[in-house]
Formats: structure tokens, C-alpha cells, sequence
């Protein structure tokens, strides 16, 4: 609501009092009212003897007088708390210029415009023309809806946006502050942020406010308007907000459209509230108001999307980065796939059906003149494993350097990672080969090491103990076999045996056994090649259900 005071410039008191008067013009739901001021005192305040009387807080009770003086106006602030201005800039006494803008107090709703013309009526009543709808009619509802979408095209943090979101309502409605509830996954109202005139950010627990309003506009996804909380019909539904000063409130939904495709239209859906409330009841509400700031919400509710999408796809590609890092520190972890020592041929390689994986290959030459070789595998999947297993890898390389045997090293894994594991655990199958072909391993709870002969024959060697992790004072025993110069040694996880085909069949024991009679005599990278390729194409289309290790080594014989 505004208000315009036109007095008519005359040489004469009795000219200003007739011909040439000061009348006051409010417009409010599409309509200006006028009324002559016809007396040589003219007060504006909050008390309702006032000739000019608004009900905002920050009104003091006698605000401002406007005086009559010789042929102009003079206009006194009272010693009001808040202030009178004239043109933005505060005053105590300053004469009136046609055109001047007067505001008591803080809020754009307490001014009115001063101007000098003559008029013949003393009172009237015009309606404004159609083409003055709510939105269109006001200029600066527009101008600063306008800018607030403006700005929010801009926002993509959603704080930011939020605050865009409230400053631009409080703006529009000339409302003291306003705050922004959405949805939780739950469906579920949440608080997100509160703001007062002038962007000021107000903590939540201060903020005392209606919650039934924006709870019943969620769920109904319609607009509430609230006059007057003061209404009898109202009486004891919005006591605290009352308390709190507040008067009058408007509350509309945050609505997304967004398509489908087995519909014509999109479908609506309430993401959250926006919240505006005034301590005045004149002027705060209107048509106009309201038709904004629903224009204003529908845009905010694509803005808050956004944001939300924007931060969604920032956390993923963040997390992308994490991964991609993990997966280069794995990689790193593991030694190289094809290498050759002395009487010894080594490949080896892992897949893991994730990004990252719980599975892990090692070999290395100790100090004395043995080859040490070990397959892992972590219980669970992921990163969890990933982690896991570098810890496991870890703490067998620290131990495996000063071997005693490969079930001493067991017994030392298994006691420390039984401090540990938590509910993890490691099956690992582990064995030394030395110059002469000498074979000794250990087998803790995993699929067992495989010996094929160049004749084609195949060893299982099963003993050990169980798995590592659960049980610390678990024991481990282990066996030897002489190797022959062409002989391989396989170790391979429960991946390749629990791979699955397209009707739920596993490739099982008996497919490695037939894969690897095929390759007696062939080369260790040959043979991990073979291994990988009978494994895909037995699950063909099959997604990859678990991580898939295999390591293969070659004896080559006795050098010279």
C-alpha cells in the first residue's frame, strides 16, 4: 500500500484549504482512494488518533507531522526511533518539494509521495484499468522479481541460492523476513534458512514462527494468506507467532514440474515452502504480493533444483576423483603382471568387479634366495575391501622378508590381523620356491594352489589352515612338492571358480582343471591369458559378481 499527499501551491491559506488541497491517495487490490488534508497539522504515527496511521513495529506512536507553512509544507520527525526520511536520506525538519518521497520507519511500505496540483474534488475513488493486473500493475514487484530471477540463474551453491531466494520475497512483499523449509528424503519439512529485510541471516533455533501453515501448504501444495493472525476465527491456532509481534503472513509452495514420459504433462511436485511475514497488516497483503511471489517460487523451485543437481554432480565427480586416485594407489601396490627371475617365469593379474577391489597378487626374492608368491582375497567388496586388503598385502610383505616358513608367516598374518579385522577376514594361499625347484606352501581357508605337471597331471595342494582374521590363535601346517623345469604352480580366488554364466551355472573346479591341461607346456603369461579368456567367455553377457585373481609361475630349472 501507498500513500500520495498532492497539495496545490497558492499565495493564500484560503486558496490551499479550498481550490489548491493536500489530499492523500492509497492503492491497494487494484483501486485509489483519495482524501482532502485540509488542516494546518497533518500527524502520521501509530496511534489511532493519527491522521495518517500505519500499524508497522518500527512506527513509533507519533512518528511525524506534516505543517502547514506560509505557502509550503514543512515536515517534522517527532523523535521517532526509527527515523523519517525524505528521498532516502533521514531528516528532522525539511521543507517538501513536489515529488518528494516520504518514508516513517524502515519498511517501503510506510511512504508516500508529496506533490503540488490542484484539484476539484475532495474525495474520489478510480479503478485502475485492466491492463493493471497484480503483477503488471506494479512496477517495482516486477522490476524486483526480475532481478531475483536474474540473480538466481546465477546461483548454483544452494545457500546462495537460498539467500537470493529469500532477500528477492522479502523484497517483492515488503515483508520483515521470510525463511525456506524443503523436503527431506523422507518427505519431510526441514529448515533450511532464515533471512530479515536486508539480508541478514537469522539462526533457526531464534526463529519463532507458524508451523502449521507451511506444513499444510507442503502437503496441499496451495498458498495460504493470513491477514490477520489476530482473527477470532484464528484465536489460539498461532499464539507464539503472535507473541513473536507478527501479524500477518503468506506462505507459498516451492513447485518443480518435471516431465514424464508416460504422460502428456509433467508432473507437479512440492520440493519445499517459501515463508514471508510482516508485524503490519495494511499493505502487506495483496494480489499483487501474492501473484509475484508465486511467480517467484515456481522459479526458485528450479533454481533450488539445480543447485541441488549441480551439488549432487559435484560431490560425484569429487568422489570419481577420490576413486580414480584409490585405484592408482592399488595398481601401485601390485607388482609388475610379467616378470622373470632367474628359473623363475611369473604372470599375474587381478580384475576387480569394481573400481576398486579386495583381491591383491604379491611376489618377491627374500634374502635368502627364496621367491615368495601369494594370492589374497578380502572378504566384502569396494572400497571397504580395497582398504582392507592394502592393509593385509601390507603386513604379509613385513613378515614374508624374514621367512621362516610359509606357515610361520601365516601364524604371524593371522595374529595380527586378528587385532584387526573387526568382522573381516583374508584367505590367502602362500608358497616359497628356491633355485632347486623346492615347492612348500600353506593354504589359509583359500581355493587351493594347483601344480600342473608338463605331462599334463595336476596336484591340489590343500593344506594349511583357516581363513585369516576371526581366530588368533589359529594354527597353519603346509606341504612341499619337487617341481620339474616346465612345471607351473597356479593360485588362483574364488572369482574365477564362482563366475557365473547367463543361466546361474558356476565354472567350477573342473573347467580350471580343463583349461589348464590345455596349456601344459605353455609359457606363465600364456597360460594367465588363457584363464582370463575361458572366464569371460563362459560368462558371456553375465555381469561380474566378484573380484578375479590369478597368479602363475613357471619353474624353469636349475641354472648353471
Amino acid at each position: 500500500m501507498s500513500y500520495i499527499i498532492d497539495p496545490a501551491s497558492s499565495p493564500s491559506r484560503e486558496t490551499v484549504h479550498s481550490m489548491v488541497q493536500a489530499r492523500i491517495e492509497t492503492e491497494e487490490n487494484g483501486q485509489r482512494k483519495s482524501r482532502p488534508l485540509n488542516k494546518d497539522r497533518f500527524t502520521i504515527g501509530r496511534r489511532e488518533d493519527n491522521d495518517l496511521r500505519f500499524n508497522n513495529g518500527d512506527v513509533s506512536r507519533q512518528h511525524a507531522e506534516i505543517i502547514a507553512a506560509g505557502d509550503g509544507f514543512v515536515l517534522k520527525d517527532l523523535g521517532s526511533r526509527f527515523g523519517t526520511f525524505v528521498n532516502e536520506k533521514r531528516v528532522t525538519e525539511s521543507p517538501l518539494a513536489n515529488g518528494d518521497r516520504v518514508r516513517v520507519g524502515t519498511s517501503p511500505q510506510t511512504q508516500f509521495v508529496f506533490r503540488l496540483g490542484a484539484t476539484g474534488h475532495p474525495e474520489r475513488t478510480t479503478q485502475t484499468s485492466s491492463i493493471s493486473a497484480p503483477i503488471v500493475g506494479d512496477l517495482r514487484q516486477v522490476t524486483l522479481l526480475l532481478d531475483g530471477l536474474r540473480a538466481m540463474g546465477s546461483g548454483r551453491v544452494l545457500e546462495e541460492v537460498l539467500g537470493i531466494v529469500l532477500d528477492s520475497a522479502i523484497d517483492l512483499a515488503g515483508a520483515e523476513r521470510g525463511f525456506v523449509m524443503l523436503a527431506n528424503a523422507a518427505g519431510e519439512l526441514e529448515f533450511k534458512l532464515a533471512r530479515s529485510r536486508g539480508g541478514q541471516t537469522l539462526l533457526g533455533d531464534g526463529v519463532v514462527t507458524s508451523r502449521s501453515i507451511p506444513e499444510r501448504v507442503f502437503r496441499s501444495g496451495v498458498a495460504e494468506v493470513r491477514e490477520d493472525l489476530l482473527d477470532v476465527e484464528l484465536q489460539g491456532k498461532h499464539e507464539h507467532t503472535i507473541a513473536a509481534g507478527i501479524r500477518a503472513a503468506i506462505c507459498v509452495p516451492l513447485r518443480l514440474a518435471e516431465p514424464r514420459e508416460d504422460k502428456a504433462f509433467p508432473e507437479v511436485r512440492t520440493i519445499g515452502v517459501l515463508y514471508v511475514d510482516s508485524r503490519q497488516r495494511a499493505g502487506f497483503i495483496s494480489p499483487a504480493t501474492r501473484a509475484a511471489l508465486e511467480a517467484l517460487s515456481d522459479e526458485a523451485a528450479v533454481a533450488i533444483q539445480n543447485a541441488r543437481l549441480f551439488k549432487e554432480a559435484a560431490e560425484k565427480a569429487r568422489m570419481d576423483q577420490d576413486l580414480l586416485r584409490a585405484v592408482e594407489m592399488q595398481l601401485a601396490l601390485l607388482p609388475a603382471t610379467h616378470h622373470t627371475s632367474g628359473p623363475i617365469e611369473v604372470a599375474g593379474n587381478t580384475l576387480p568387479c569394481r573400481s576398486v577391489g579386495g583381491d591383491f597378487f604379491d611376489y618377491f626374492d627374500t634374502s635368502n634366495d627364496l621367491f615368495v608368491f601369494t594370492v589374497a582375497d578380502v572378504s566384502g567388496k569396494g572400497m571397504p575391501a580395497a582398504l582392507f586388503a592394502a592393509q593385509a598385502q601390507g603386513i604379509f610383505s613385513s613378515r614374508a622378508e624374514v621367512m621362516e616358513s610359509p606357515a610361520q608367516v601365516m601364524k604371524q598374518v593371522n595374529r595380527t590381523l586378528s587385532r584387526r579385522a573387526g568382522r573381516s577376514f583374508v584367505t590367502m594361499a602362500c608358497a616359497t620356491l628356491d633355485p632347486a625347484g623346492r615347492l612348500v606352501s600353506c593354504n589359509a581357508g583359500h581355493n587351493p594352489p594347483l601344480v600342473l605337471r608338463t605331462d599334463g597331471k595336476i596336484e591340489v595342494l590343500e593344506e594349511g589352515g583357516l581363513m585369516l582374521g576371526p581366530f588368533e590363535n589359529a594354527s597353519f601346517a603346509e606341504q612341499s612338492v619337487d617341481l620339474a623345469p616346465g612345471d607351473l604352480v597356479v593360485i588362483y580366488s574364488d572369482g574365477v571358480t564362482e563366475c557365473t554364466a547367463p543361466d546361474g551355472e558356476f565354472f567350477g573346479d573342473e573347467r580350471v582343471y580343463a583349461c589348464l591341461r590345455e596349456c601344459s607346456g605353455f609359457a606363465a603369461g600364456a597360460v594367465l591369458e588363457r584363464i582370463f579368456r575361458a572366464v569371460s567367455d563362459f560368462s558371456g553377457t553375465t555381469p561380474q559378481a566378484d573380484d578375479i585373481t590369478v597368479l602363475v609361475v613357471r619353474y624353469l630349472g636349475a641354472q648353471s
